[in-house]
């Protein structure tokens, strides 16, 4: 049997393909909505209203089972739908945990 062929039989076989996925994915924590207060909302609403197209932002923020941080520029404001846009992403005014300004 050429040496090729050889090493062939010694290479990993995974018997069903996208099982590590799954497993990983049952193992994350999910993590619910954290409640803020009204004076934090408050707060919150005026920084988002000050915000505008090319700030830099830091921004915390829940995304389907859990919270991200993201830090970018601001390309787009959208007020009659409540988000605005860091890069590519569409932040959710509600969403929204924690603002800072770069």
């Amino acid at each position: 049997m050429p040496i090729g062929e050889r090493a062939r039989q010694f290479m990993p076989f995974a018997a069903l393909r996208g099982y590590e996925e799954v497993i990983k994915e049952k193992e994350k924590i999910l993590e619910g909505k954290r409640e803020i207060s009204e004076e934090r909302a408050e707060e919150l609403s005026s920084q988002i209203l000050k915000l505008k197209k090319g700030d830099v932002v830091s921004v915390i923020y829940y995304l389907k089972d859990g919270y991200v941080e993201m830090r970018g520029a601001i390309t787009e404001i959208d007020v009659p739908f409540k988000t605005f846009r860091i890069i590519k992403t569409w932040v959710p005014f509600v969403d929204v945990y924690d603002l800072k300004l770069l």
